[in-house]
């Protein structure tokens, strides 16, 4: 059932955008902020009645504005709350939470959680308005800014046709579409990449032009650049001419990523192994999917970037993904067998999907959006990255081992 919403909103020209969005409880707090908005000058507000639940419904959406004010005075479970609104909205986001107790606990754990601050009601002028000076970054500035980032994922294939592309594309639809993450797609091979076909985007020159431009990168240069799959999903993608020679620093791809990540919750980078820089891409990324299929070279190759990319630390993690792009064949090995040859376990394996992947890319549809044995093995990648499900190899892997095996 959708929430009742009243809205009030400043009077400012149309066409501004709204930079601070309020959603509270009551008539009080509704005459309070808006009187508060307006005598200290804040750019376009919204104020709306709702609370918290309405601004996860209206966020879930719509995109979100740079401040939102949330009031948890009517919700058992504030904590929750404001993690459920962190996924709808971009990563950067500022919020100032309003309550109705005093609590010391409950104000620590949302400063652990990258909120702004928390007013308990009726919250004073000055109190909301120090608050909101320092969501927007117009007070103190000594004080560092809580800003919540969002994961960069480098996908990474041990040889070409491994299948790192269309993992990277399923596993970008799944989070989006059925987790509501906002998700950005960047494919490194400027000249043959396939992410554009397998999601069916028109390529453009934008990903070329911002990393031989690196100094010309900011959000609106971005925002015109990125291919738009549905509302939650972006893509940076190119078919740049082959006899062309596409020359950028890795350093670009890392002033990329950086600004990506203040506006999207997972920013997933497909790097092929020509790519310049390619090994120092995949460290710097939060987590590493290293994509492969069973064979002896795969096995080789698998090592090697192991070694190459470092152990796991300061919060990265490193994935197996053994891929079956083919029917079963005699000559590949089993899981146990590749598992042993490159000294760490697989921690995800994609079935074979017959026709379906072909079908998929052909027609520009995700494979995830299908139910098939491959589709389920992306979910479990999904759930794996947003920590909704114990990392553990899947009833349907262990089957395949044993048949495999066999």
């Amino acid at each position: 059932m959708a929430i009742a919403v009243r809205s009030s909103e400043r009077p400012d020209d149309a066409s501004e955008p709204v930079k601070i969005a309020a959603f509270v409880t009551d008539p009080e707090s509704e005459s309070a902020i808006e009187d508060a908005l307006g005598r200290m000058g804040a750019p376009k507000f919204r104020v709306k009645r709702g609370g918290v639940r309405a601004a996860i419904e209206h966020f879930s959406n719509h995109g979100s504005t740079p401040v939102i004010i949330v009031d948890v005075s009517e919700v058992d479970m504030a904590l929750s709350h404001i993690d459920e609104l962190a996924n709808v909205c971009e990563p950067d986001v500022q919020v100032i939470v309003l309550g109705k107790e005093n609590n010391v606990g409950l104000f620590r754990d949302l400063m652990r959680m990258g909120v702004t601050d928390y007013l308990v009601k009726p919250a004073p002028y000055e109190h909301l308005y120090r608050a909101v000076r320092l969501a927007l970054g117009e007070e103190d500035p000594s004080r560092p800014q809580t800003q919540r980032l969002g994961k960069v994922v480098a996908v990474n294939g041990a040889r070409g046709g491994a299948g790192a592309t269309t993992l990277l594309a399923n596993v970008g639809w799944i989070l989006a579409n059925k987790q509501s993450r906002r998700v950005v797609l960047v494919d490194l091979d400027l000249q043959n990449g396939s992410l554009h076909l397998a999601l069916d985007f028109p390529a453009n020159h934008g990903l070329r032009e911002a990393l031989e431009n690196a100094h010309r990168l900011d959000p609106l240069f971005l925002e015109r650049t990125m291919l738009q799959h549905g509302p939650r999903l972006f893509a940076l993608a190119a078919e740049e001419p082959l006899e062309e020679d596409i020359v950028y620093s890795p350093d670009a791809v890392r002033d990329l990523t950086q600004i990506l990540q203040k506006q999207f919750h997972y920013v997933f980078i497909d790097v092929p192994r020509g790519a310049p820089g390619a090994l120092e891409i995949v460290r710097r990324a939060d987590i590493r999917i290293l994509v492969a299929e069973p064979s002896i070279a795969s096995v080789r190759d698998i090592v090697r970037r192991l070694e190459a990319i470092s152990g796991e630390s300061n919060g990265r993690r490193n994935y197996i993904a053994l891929n079956h792009p083919r029917q079963d064949s005699k000559g590949e090995l089993t899981v146990e067998q590749f598992e042993e040859g490159i000294g760490h376990k697989v921690d995800f394996v994609i079935p074979y999907g017959k026709s379906m992947a072909a079908e998929s890319l052909n027609f520009g549809e995700p494979l995830a959006s299908r139910k098939c044995a491959a589709s389920a093995a992306f979910a479990s990648i999904a759930g794996e990255l947003i920590g909704d499900r114990p990392h553990t190899v899947s009833m349907l892997q262990r089957l395949l081992r044993n048949k495999r095996a066999g």
